[in-house]
């Protein structure tokens, strides 16, 4: 996947959800792909990803309730369409991590993606 067609899928599926200015999507000259907004940011790197917010709780019984209070499930339903388009890049990046947290996130994408509809 490069990073023009990835920033090009999150981008647009975003918009549905989020005003322009509320997120940022971003490629670096590293290869590296940064998708963020004010209170949360997916870091993706060499194929390995991760999901970090401000405060990202120990026990993964609070995965969930924390991971919503910062992002939205309309944020988190766009991002999962989003990995569907892209043949599950996000997913796949996000399971090398092997980070419990991101896991977390990853179960919660796929269960979006068991939905027919994006919105």
């Amino acid at each position: 996947m490069d990073n023009e067609t990835f920033v090009r899928v999150i981008r647009a599926r975003l918009l549905t959800v989020m005003h322009e200015d509320d997120f940022d999507v971003v490629a670096g000259e590293d290869g590296a792909l940064d998708i963020s907004t004010d209170h949360w940011t997916v870091h993706l790197e060499h194929d390995v990803g991760f999901l970090a917010i401000d405060d990202e709780p120990e026990q993964p019984s609070q995965f969930a309730t924390s991971r919503r209070a910062v992002i939205s499930e309309r944020v988190e339903r766009a991002l999962a369409f989003a990995d569907g388009e892209l043949d599950g890049a996000l997913s796949v990046a996000l399971t090398a991590s092997s980070d419990p947290f991101s896991l977390d996130f990853v179960a919660a994408l796929s269960k979006h993606q068991a939905d027919d509809s994006p919105d």
